[in-house]
């Protein structure tokens, strides 16, 4: 949250510079994105893959001069991926051998599929400062930060016993939205084309700072080892100037 307030307060004295800005223009953003939100560290088991998603927003472009030009935007941003894990463990089950009803303790092990989608809606807020090295071209740099309002991180778990012949399948689903922080900051990099004086290509990375799970829930999950996420991804997207 104090992030959120950080950023507002910079864009707020952005604006109070104007007076000193040589020039300023109004933008409409639309763009698509792809990415995760990636683990500190991997184990095998585990997978994952990005999705492609999509942003929109308005973007504004002040210029302190002809190579500087601060370029704050706010904007919708729908964020999705896909992960999984499978874990293998050794167990003991009873089992009826005879069909009589008379059970005898089977040493056996048990496969657990789990395979989950995430979906994000977020409120976006970015603040990065781009430099013009060619009539054309820029790089920029900066912060930002994010609201998750809506979203679900639906998982389904297949646990199979032995090779499925001693007891039926086990399905269970779950969603660990209320387990996702629903603040973000990050940072931002990448660089812009200008098509012309109103269209700008723009392709860009961001990085998230703060974990994706709040602090305890990876550990609930994975046998009390906890491992951080963080959202990252890809984003192009087209800037129209008025």
């Amino acid at each position: 949250m104090k992030a959120i307030y950080g950023l507002i307060v910079l864009i707020m004295l952005a604006v109070n510079l104007q007076a000193q800005i040589t020039d300023s223009t109004a933008g409409i953003i639309l763009g698509i994105n792809y990415g995760g939100a990636l683990p500190t560290e991997m184990d095998t088991a585990d997978y994952g893959s990005g999705l492609p998603g999509g942003v929109a927003g308005l973007e504004y472009r002040f210029y302190f001069n002809e190579k500087l030009s601060l370029n704050p935007s706010v904007q919708y941003d729908f964020r999705q991926f896909k992960y999984g894990s499978t874990q293998k463990k050794d167990t003991v089950v009873d089992v009826d051998i005879q069909g009589n009803g008379n059970t005898s303790s089977v040493p056996t092990y048990y496969t657990a599929d789990i395979e989950g989608h995430a979906r994000m809606h977020q409120f976006d807020m970015v603040l990065p400062l781009h430099w013009q090295f060619h009539p054309r071209a820029s790089a920029h740099t900066g912060v930002y930060g994010s609201w998750l309002f809506a979203g679900k991180d639906e998982a389904i778990v297949r646990v199979q016993i032995g090779e499925g012949s001693i007891m039926d399948d086990v399905v269970q689903t779950s969603d660990a939205f209320e387990d996702v922080n629903r603040f973000e900051f990050g940072v931002v990099l990448g660089g812009s084309y200008l098509i012309n004086s109103q269209l700008r290509l723009s392709v860009e990375g961001i990085r998230a700072l703060t974990p994706y799970y709040k602090a305890g829930y990876y550990a609930s999950v994975n046998e009390g080892k906890e491992i951080r996420l963080y959202q990252t991804y890809g984003i192009i997207r087209i800037s129209y100037f008025y």
